[in-house]
Order: C-alpha cells, then structure tokens, then sequence
C-alpha cells in the first residue's frame, strides 16, 4: 500500500516550478503578504495553493483539494509544510489561519460558504496535529487513512460565510 500522500511533496515542488517561473501566484486579497496558486492537477479537480515567500522562495506552503462533501457543502482537504529551514516558527500555523480567511472571503462573495475543511494526519506526526488542534479544530475522529491504510486523525472545521 502507498505511504500517505506528504504535503513536504508539494511544497517542493511547488519550489521548483515557482523558481523556474514555470507557475506564477497572485496577492491575496485578505492579506497582501499571502500568495495563491490555482490550478487543476487532474481533469475537474480544483486545487488552491497558498504561500508565503521570501523573494522567489517558499518560506510556508498549504494546498487545498476537494474531498467528499460533508452535510451537502463543499470539503477541502488541506495540507500544509514548511521548509526544514523555517520549521518551528510558528510558520504552519499562521499561514493555515491566513489562507482560510482568504478562502472564506472569496467563496463568502461567489456563495459557495459555507464550506469544511478536513485535514487527515497521520498519527505519528505530533507537530502537523498540533498545527490541525490549533487552526482547524481540538477534536480529532480516529480514521484509517484510504491511501495507506495507517492510523490517522481526522480534523473537521465549518467555515461560515464571511459578513
């Protein structure tokens, strides 16, 4: 079975591709400092991804994917990572909260809020619970992750609309 999917991944990734200018990423419109990516991975599959930067350098990292509904609205999936560099900073956090602010403006305005979002962590990985305990939500379901089928924690947060 594989491993589960590694937000580390995409956050290098993304790296890459963003220093070679092969992709480019917008100012948000809730926080200038914060950028967005969007793109689709896979035919009809919508992914928004989050930075903060240092010149051309990733400083942290959060994707967001869709995932199964929850009570007939739309759930994201998120990830996030940052750099070995920029670890312990507070970096994962702040950049969780900040993208999620985006997220509730813009979809508050396109009437797409309410809205989930869901974090699957592995239950080995203490920081990234952390992180999910402090931005998303301090109640955790245990799960089976479907990819690799290890023992994992799922986070669940409502995100009203914006007033």
């Amino acid at each position: 079975m594989p491993a589960m999917v590694d937000p580390t991944d995409g956050l290098t990734s993304f790296q890459e591709m963003f220093k070679r200018k092969i992709i480019d990423v917008k100012p948000c419109s809730t926080d200038r400092k914060l950028f967005l990516h969007g793109d689709q991975p896979a035919p009809g599959v919508m992914r928004l991804s989050y930075v903060r930067l240092q010149g051309r350098t990733v400083t942290a990292f959060v994707s967001f994917t869709p995932a199964e509904f929850i009570e007939g609205r739309p759930c994201f999936q998120a990830g996030v990572a940052v750099p070995q560099t920029h670890r312990g900073q507070g970096r994962a956090k702040e950049i969780v909260r900040a993208a999620i602010a985006e997220m509730r403006a813009g979809f508050s305005r396109a009437g797409i809020a309410p809205f989930w979002i869901e974090a699957i962590i592995h239950a080995n990985n203490i920081a990234s619970q952390r992180v999910a305990e402090a931005t998303i939500s301090p109640n955790r379901i245990n799960v089976v992750d479907g990819n690799s089928g290890d023992n994992a924690f799922q986070y669940l947060m409502k995100v009203e609309k914006s007033e």
